[in-house]
């Protein structure tokens, strides 16, 4: 299984026993009742007794909080989608998901965002969440000083997202991204710009 994605996957009563597990995404995967005596990691072999790979690989619901300095809005809603994906981008599919966002008042909102990662990546993860909250915050607060407006667009020739997935790297599809980037509200451009220049 080098590098295979098992995001969602149900593994329920399975039997594993002697599998591979290299780069392997497990993701929100479910593994109850799963049967495993043992798999092979880096050419190693990893014995496990009864019941033991569930108790050591089942994934436990992490919550991630940040505050951001605006209102409740379809903007904050799309700041919460962009953090969520870029995220993602950098730490793979299902390592950040946008669970609620909450207002705190008419000018704060409390975003939650779940992740099933742990140790090491949750603690980037988290550091990164910090970064991008500081980043976020600091463009709301100049967007509100100058008092943006929707009138204004900006407008790119080239759109400040990753590449595109292999396969998909036509011109075409290029030229949709950057349209519908130069529609977008000001304030989101410049969110995406911030929160990718955190990776």
């Amino acid at each position: 299984m080098d590098k295979t994605s098992l995001v969602l996957a149900d593994l329920s009563g399975a039997d594993i026993s002697e599998v591979k597990m290299k780069d392997v995404n497990t993701s929100r995967w479910v593994i109850e009742s799963i049967k495993c005596t043992h798999i092979f990691r880096d050419d190693k072999r990893i014995d496990y007794a009864e019941g033991e790979f569930e108790k050591a690989h089942t994934q436990i619901e992490r919550l991630a909080e940040m505050i951001i300095n605006a209102p409740l809005s379809d903007l904050t809603y799309y700041t919460g989608y962009i953090i969520q994906e870029c995220v993602n981008e950098e730490y793979g599919e299902g390592s950040l998901v946008l669970k609620t966002q909450t207002a705190l008042s008419n000018d704060s909102t409390k975003f939650e965002f779940m992740s099933f990662q742990d140790g090491e990546k949750l603690d980037e993860i988290i550091a990164k969440m910090s970064e991008i909250e500081k980043k976020t915050n600091h463009i709301y607060k100049e967007t509100i000083a100058k008092q943006e407006t929707k009138d204004i667009i900006t407008v790119t020739e080239k759109i400040p997202l990753g590449p595109l997935p292999i396969g998909i790297s036509t011109i075409a599809v290029k030229n949709v991204l950057i349209e519908r980037f130069n529609r977008m509200d000001p304030l989101l451009q410049r969110i995406i710009v911030a929160v990718q220049s955190c990776f």
